[in-house]
C-alpha cells in the first residue's frame, strides 16, 4: 500500500489536505509524493497521472502539474513524453569520507539539502558520549541536534557532543554545516571513526522522520580525532534506510598515502547498500 493510500482520506474520497495551511497545497501533494516514491514498486510502473492526482488530492491540474515539476527537477521522477511519469531507479547517496561537507555533496550530486538547527545549547554529556570524549560522566558539552531535509521530506537526524573548548571554534551558524571541516581549520585531524549499524524508529524518530513506529533505519555512529589522539566530536546520525545509501571510497593501492586525502581522491567507488530486515530497537 503507498504512502498516499494510508493517508487520511476526507468525506469526498480526496486525500486530506490542510487548506487553511500557510504551507501551499502543491508543497503538501510534494510532501506526500516523496513518501510514495521512497516505496515505490517496480521501477517500470508509471507513476501516477496527472489525472489521478487531480482526483486523489481533489486539486486543479496546475497545482498537481507544480508539485510533479518540482520533484522532476529534484531527481526524484522523469516523464516521457507519450509514455508517462516514471520513478527514478535510485536513493539519495552519502559519502563516508570524513573531511566531506555533505551540503556541498548533494548540491554537486543535483540534490539540494536543508538543514535544520533545532538545538544548539550547553547541555550533561551522556554517560556513554563522555566516555569518547574522555571527560567526566555529565560533564558540560555543547549539544547540537538538527534534521536534514531532501525534496520536501526529512532524512535524517543528527546528534553531535562537542567538548566545550573546541565548540568555542564553532558557532551556532557554522553547526548547521559539516562540523569536521569547520573544526579542521583549528585542529590538526587525524582519523574518524565510523560505524553503520542498523535501527528502528522510535517515538522521537516518528516525529522527526515522519515515519511509522519499528520503520528500518539506518544507524551512523561517528568520531573525530586529532593528531594529538584527542577525541573532540562525538555522535551519530539516523538516517531513513528506505530513502539514503552510504558510499565508502576504499584505497587499495600500495603507495601510502594520508588516510584522509586518499579518501577523497579516491576515483573508485564501493556502493553499499543494506536492507536491514533484522533491525533492533533504538
Amino acid at each position: 500500500m503507498s504512502a498516499c493510500e494510508n493517508s487520511t482520506r476526507g468525506s469526498g474520497g480526496a486525500l486530506d489536505l490542510d487548506r487553511a495551511s500557510p504551507i501551499p497545497l502543491y508543497l503538501q501533494i510534494k510532501r506526500h509524493l516523496a513518501n510514495d516514491i521512497a516505496v515505490w514498486e517496480g521501477r517500470d510502473k508509471p507513476f501516477y497521472t496527472d489525472g489521478e492526482l487531480c482526483e486523489m488530492f481533489a486539486v486543479s491540474r496546475m497545482t498537481v502539474r507544480q508539485a510533479v515539476q518540482e520533484l522532476v527537477e529534484e531527481g526524484l521522477l522523469k516523464r516521457s513524453r507519450g509514455v508517462g511519469t516514471f520513478v527514478v531507479a535510485h536513493n539519495a547517496e552519502e559519502r563516508t569520507a570524513p573531511l566531506v561537507n555533505f551540503r556541498e555533496q548533494w548540491i554537486a550530486d543535483g540534490k539540494p539539502i536543508s538543514v535544520e538547527l533545532l538545538t544548539y545549547e550547553i547541555q550533561p554529556c551522556p554517560v556513554g558520549y563522555a566516555a569518547e570524549l574522555d571527560i567526566a560522566a555529565n560533564a558540560p558539552v555543547r549539544y547540537i541536534f538538527r534534521t536534514r531535509t531532501a525534496a520536501a521530506v526529512p532524512i535524517a537526524m543528527d546528534y553531535r557532543y562537542v567538548p566545550l573548548d573546541v565548540a568555542e571554534h564553532l558557532s551556532q551558524a557554522e553547526a548547521s554545516t559539516a562540523i569536521a571541516v569547520v573544526l579542521r581549520r583549528h585542529y590538526s585531524l587525524s582519523h574518524a571513526d565510523i560505524y553503520l549499524e542498523a535501527t528502528t524508529a522510535g517515538q522521537t524518530e516518528m516525529r522527526w522522520l515522519g515515519v511509522p513506529f519499528g520503520a528500518a533505519l539506518m544507524l551512523r555512529r561517528l568520531r573525530y580525532f586529532t593528531t594529538q589522539g584527542r577525541c573532540i566530536v562525538t555522535g551519530s546520525t539516523i538516517f531513513r534506510a528506505d530513502l539514503l545509501r552510504y558510499a565508502l571510497r576504499t584505497p587499495i593501492g600500495t603507495q601510502s598515502t594520508d588516510a584522509l586525502t586518499r579518501g577523497e581522491q579516491e576515483d573508485r567507488l564501493v556502493r553499499l547498500r543494506s536492507e536491514f530486515a533484522a533491525a533492533h530497537g533504538t
